[in-house]
């Protein structure tokens, strides 16, 4: 092959490698991490007690306006409220003041309540609430 023919193909792939990589981006809300199945993840480690595991989801401002055990204290909380964790019934995302956002929402004894979390920029949790599904 001759040089420009060389440089045509490089060029080529180039530009597919790229395309690929605003793919991911665009359609994942960040570099190759699935929110959705992120913000399921961090409720099943709620679930499971994996709070230190979940609390590494955080950012620095959350970890530094709550604790692993305040963290553990809100989910016992909710489950005092609402009964036993039966488990995720679905899931929406939505893009809200800057922030990516994930409703999971989650089946217990006594209701249905939305998990909001929030993500910032690099996928680490910027927020969390718990309401009544709606």
């Amino acid at each position: 092959m001759e040089k420009g023919k060389i440089w045509v193909v490089v060029v080529i792939v180039a530009v597919i490698i790229i395309a690929s990589a605003v793919y991911v981006f665009y359609f994942t809300g960040s570099w190759g991490v699935d929110l959705e199945t992120r913000a399921r993840d961090f409720v099943v480690l709620l679930k499971e007690g994996r709070f230190n595991e979940a609390y590494g989801l955080f950012n620095e401002q959350m970890a530094a306006a709550i604790t692993v055990g305040q963290l553990e204290a809100i989910w016992n909380g909710v489950i005092g409220e609402v009964g036993a964790y039966k488990g995720i019934t679905g899931t929406r995302a939505a893009t809200e003041a800057g922030y990516e956002v994930v409703y999971v929402t989650t089946e217990f004894e006594r209701a249905s309540l939305d998990v909001k979390v929030v993500f910032d920029g690099a996928s680490k949790i910027a927020g969390l609430w718990f309401f009544p599904k709606g």
